[in-house]
Formats: structure tokens, C-alpha cells, sequence
């Protein structure tokens, strides 16, 4: 796997391990609130969650992974880069709250999700602070601070949830506990930034510098903005049609999804700054770096989602209890999803790192509009079923866009037409199996056939062209391992 080494091991475990802390807050507080109180608030937990994962995006709009990118690139432009990041988001954090405080009273009906969105929103604004820093961490590959920061927030928002719960805090109460790690997570990303990086003095307010910096970032940030809606489009139309207690059974399905776009980020978070480097130019080692992290993360993602399937009632019933039945069936269906996850996650900094912006938000916006026509046709008739539907669909559409543009473009020239025939092949195979055998039919089994269809069409299609020569190889000039 040539896309591995000491340094990549090193900042994935950094990454990883404090994600992990951060993000068991979270979970902690979601399952706190599925046992203490109802399926229910978790759906009013949920619903306030999938808009709050939107509105997070809104004071970054690209500027975090601009700065990332720029400064991994030349890291002089620190000082630069992160006082004028600083005087926008000041900027932007503003029209947001404003935005968001407007929002909540006009486009929220439901009281319990309103002041839960409320919550979260203040806990975005300061995450946003937080990120700014981490950007500068990323960039200078000293992942290990963006762990230790993590690290403050998990022990301190888990020590205030433990609090809420021996003293039986109410609901608004206990979610409120992720404002205080997020806080001390904020102050101490400013204390090491001014530590260990010097980004100088603070810079004077510029408009021509900024008026730039915002409009090379827009793009970018349009694109995350796209890609975290595209995330929670199910969450936020079966919130239309479907009571709480509904949406809070899909919630704990869909946790999976999340996990798989969680998890995709954080390696590419890990990956991206050699990966802008690699890519900077059309060369046959990024091309063979490139194919190896995509076809490697599939085969894992593929495997991952065999294993949910499989486990799906006993991962229902160990995190969430006996009274989301209803959520195996549907965390059934998603599973087969995981490895598209993976792809369409990835594409993002992919196609950031070849500078390929557009065309990634195109595809992004024809698949976004292709799951909100799709749900919004089979949310009222199916409910979390339908949408999770919807979702499958979504996902192998946008994958197979963006494999095709890469291949096109000369990017994966072995692998993909390879990942265009299986993908082709295996949503062929689902889409005729769950109509012999029924959407709900047989326990989802179409569901797990096309799991371990697609995984043994990667082994025998994949494996082969990318470790021995093949006739593609050498018309590009290279062979990738000898045989």
C-alpha cells in the first residue's frame, strides 16, 4: 500500500485517537440520551445534529483546507495565512449566529428541536475557532496537537456528562455539556499556536488580501457545505414526514454512515498534504498513489460493510437498547453504502488537491438533487426504509461520476475501469435481487449478496492490475510493482 508510511502511521494514529475522543463525546451524549430519556429526543437530538453538521461549515466556506493547503505548500505563509483566516471568521461568525438565530424561529416548529439546534450551533461557532487552529497543525503535519486538543475536549465533556447524569440533569441541560469541552478546546488551540508555530503579531486589516483569500475559498467551502448536506439529506426530509420517535430509529441506524464519513475524513485529513504535493503535477507515481489508497480503502469499506451487516441487531441492541427494532432493518439496507461513502468522501480533497473544485461541486449537486427528488418521493410511501433507499442510490450514482472523471481525465488509468465495471455490475445485481426477493424481503439479504459480490469483484478485478504489468501500464510508461 504505497500511500503508508512511518509519518502517514504516526499522524493517522494522532488523528484518529483524539477524533475518537472528541467524537465519543458525542456518541456518549447520543446514547445517553436514547436510554435516559426516549427514541423520541433522540430524533429531536438528531434533527437539531444533521442541521447543526450543516451550519458548523458556514463561518469555514473553505477558508480551513485553503489555509491547510497554501501553507503545507510554503510554510512561510503561516503568519499570513492565519491572521487573515481570523478577521474573516470573525466576519463570518457573526452573519452566522445572526443567520442562525433567525432560522431557528422561522424554519423550526418543533420547541425540543429548536433550542437542542440552538445548542449546537453555539458549540459550531466556537468548533469553528478550534478548526482554524487544527488547520494550522494539519498543514505543518504535527497532527499530535490536534490530538491533544481533542483529548481536552473529550475528558472535560464527558466529565460534565457524568455530572448531568448523577444529577439527573434534563435534556437541554445535559446536551449543553459539549459547550464546556468545546470551549476549553478553543483556548487551549490558541495557546499552542502561539506556543509552538509564532504566528506573529496580528496583521492589519487588508481587503485586498481577504477580498481574495474569501473568494479562492468559496468555492471550496460550497463544496463541503454540499457534501455535508448531501450527508444529512435523509435525516432532514424523513424529519418532514415521520414523528420522532421514527426519526430517532433512523438516526440510530445512520449512525454507520456517519461513522464511514467520519472515518474517511480523518485519513484524508491525514493523507492531504502529500497528497496535494503528489497530485500537484500528472505524473505515473501519483497516479499509481492514487490508485492504491482508492482501491485499498474500498476493499476495506467493502469488508466493513459485510461485517455491519452481520452484526447489525447486535450494534442496535449493545448501543442504543431494546427499542429501536426498527433501526436493524433499516441499518441493514445502509450498510451495503459504506464502501460509496468512502469514494464520494474521499473525492472531496481529491479533486481539492488536483484543483478540480467545479467539477467536483457539479457532481455533488447533481446527486444531492438526485437524493432530495428520491426522498421526497419515497419518504411519505416507505419512510426510514424508502430514504435509506434513496441514500444507496444517491451514493453509487455520485461514486460512479467520480470514478469516471478520474479515469477520464487519466487519473486512475487501470483502476478505473475497473471500479466503473464493478460498481455498474454489482447495482445491477441489487437492483434486480430486491426485486425478486422484496426490499424487506429475506432480512435484506439482497443487501449483503451485493456486499460480498462487490468485494470478491474487487479482489479478482482490482488486485491483478495493480501488481503485475498490464498493457495500460506500459502505455503510460510505468509499471507499478514488478512482477
Amino acid at each position: 500500500m504505497q500511500f503508508l508510511n512511518k509519518t502517514v502511521f504516526r499522524n493517522a494514529a494522532a488523528i484518529y485517537g483524539g477524533e475518537a475522543l472528541c467524537r465519543s463525546a458525542t456518541l456518549v451524549t447520543a446514547l445517553i440520551i436514547a436510554r435516559r430519556f426516549s427514541p423520541a429526543a433522540l430524533g429531536q437530538y438528531g434533527y437539531a445534529v444533521a442541521i447543526g453538521s450543516v451550519f458548523v461549515l458556514l463561518p469555514d466556506l473553505g477558508l480551513h483546507l485553503l489555509v491547510t493547503r497554501e501553507v503545507a505548500a510554503e510554510s512561510r505563509s503561516l503568519p499570513e495565512a492565519f491572521w487573515n483566516l481570523h478577521w474573516l471568521k470573525l466576519i463570518l461568525v457573526g452573519v452566522v449566529t445572526a443567520a442562525g438565530l433567525g432560522f431557528g424561529l422561522l424554519a423550526i416548529h418543533d420547541e425540543g428541536r429548536r433550542w437542542l439546534f440552538y445548542i449546537l450551533a453555539v458549540r459550531a461557532m466556537l468548533q469553528s475557532f478550534s478548526m482554524g487552529c487544527m488547520a494550522i497543525f494539519k498543514a505543518m503535519e504535527r497532527m499530535h496537537f490536534v490530538t491533544l486538543l481533542q483529548l481536552a475536549n473529550g475528558i472535560v465533556t464527558v466529565a460534565v456528562l457524568a455530572a448531568c447524569v448523577f444529577m439527573k440533569a434534563g435534556l437541554y441541560v445535559t446536551v449543553s455539556s459539549l459547550l464546556w469541552g468545546q470551549a476549553v478546546e478553543v483556548l487551549l488551540g490558541w495557546w499552542i499556536t502561539y506556543c509552538y508555530f509564532n504566528p506573529g503579531p496580528m496583521h492589519t486589516w487588508n481587503t485586498h488580501e481577504l477580498l481574495i483569500m474569501f473568494i479562492t475559498a468559496v468555492p471550496i467551502g460550497l463544496t463541503a457545505l454540499l457534501q455535508a448536506f448531501g450527508l444529512r439529506i435523509d435525516i432532514l426530509i424523513l424529519g418532514i414526514y415521520s414523528a420522532n420517535e421514527q426519526l430517532g430509529q433512523f438516526q440510530a441506524a445512520a449512525m454507520i454512515l456517519i461513522a464511514g464519513f467520519i472515518a474517511t475524513s480523518l485519513l484524508m485529513t491525514v493523507l492531504f498534504p502529500k497528497l496535494v504535493r503528489t497530485l500537484r503535477n500528472t505524473t505515473s507515481a501519483g497516479a499509481a498513489y492514487l490508485e492504491s489508497l482508492i482501491k485499498h480503502g474500498t476493499l476495506a469499506a467493502t469488508f466493513a460493510s459485510i461485517v455491519v451487516w452481520i452484526a447489525a441487531p447486535s450494534l442496535v441492541q449493545l448501543f442504543f437498547g431494546q427499542n429501536f427494532n426498527l433501526a436493524v432493518s433499516i441499518m441493514r439496507i445502509l450498510a451495503p453504502i459504506l464502501p460509496f461513502v468512502f469514494i464520494n468522501t474521499s473525492m472531496f480533497f481529491v479533486f481539492i488537491a488536483l484543483n478540480r473544485r467545479q467539477a467536483y461541486l457539479a457532481t455533488l449537486a447533481a446527486t444531492a438533487g438526485l437524493g432530495i427528488g428520491l426522498s421526497f418521493l419515497m419518504a411519505p410511501r416507505f419512510g426510514g426504509v424508502g430514504v435509506a433507499l434513496a441514500d444507496l442510490i444517491r451514493e453509487v450514482v455520485g461514486s460512479v461520476i467520480f470514478v469516471y472523471i478520474l479515469d477520464r481525465d487519466a487519473q486512475v488509468p487501470v483502476l478505473g475501469p475497473a471500479l466503473l465495471k464493478i460498481f455498474l455490475s454489482t447495482a445491477a445485481f441489487v437492483f434486480v435481487a430486491a426485486l425478486v426477493v422484496g426490499v424487506a424481503g429475506n432480512l435484506h439479504l439482497w443487501a449483503v449478496m451485493g456486499s460480498l459480490i462487490m468485494f470478491g469483484e474487487m479482489l479478482l478485478l482490482t488486485g491483478k492490475s495493480l501488481y503485475w504489468p498490464t498493457k495500460i501500464d506500459e502505455s503510460f510508461g510505468f509499471n507499478r510493482i514488478p512482477k
